[in-house]
């Protein structure tokens, strides 16, 4: 019981004055776009908006959903920092993929302008994307 509170009060210390110095504030963002697989629409392909934290904040999921018959997705979400959110887009699908084991997942970052505080003022549309390419840092993923 001491280590729990000992643990409670060093916490505490650094985080929670921080808490009431800096007020959070919503923000999220609005993204859409179209996906392709060669010249046809990728449907089903999942696709995130994530808000990428660091330290001990773990990631807020904004919103999420998938790409419909025509390969077209929107998604609109929000969160809650104290800080300036940091968006992504996480997109897994098996486009080009034969037979391999788990998704292909890419990663775009959203940039800063279309970060709102409360209502969307403009979506970030990331136009037609054909995901036949190889981006440079896509990875695998198995749990999502």
């Amino acid at each position: 019981m001491r280590c729990f509170l000992l643990v409670f009060a060093v916490l505490y210390q650094l985080w929670g004055p921080t808490a009431d110095a800096h007020p959070t504030r919503i923000q999220g963002v609005a993204v859409k776009g179209r996906l392709l697989c060669g010249s046809e629409p990728l449907a089903g392909a999942k696709v995130k908006i994530i808000d990428v934290d660091t330290g001990m904040d773990p990631d807020d999921l904004l919103d999420e959903g998938y790409t419909d018959s025509e390969g077209r997705f929107e998604l609109n979400g929000a969160t809650r920092e104290a800080t300036d959110i940091d968006a992504v887009i996480k997109v897994y699908h098996d486009c080009n993929d034969g037979n391999r084991p788990c998704q292909r997942k890419v990663l775009w970052e959203v940039p800063n302008k279309y970060i709102h505080t409360g209502s969307v003022d403009q979506w970030f549309d990331v136009g037609t994307v054909n995901m036949e390419i190889k981006f440079r840092k896509e990875e695998r993923d198995c749990r999502h």
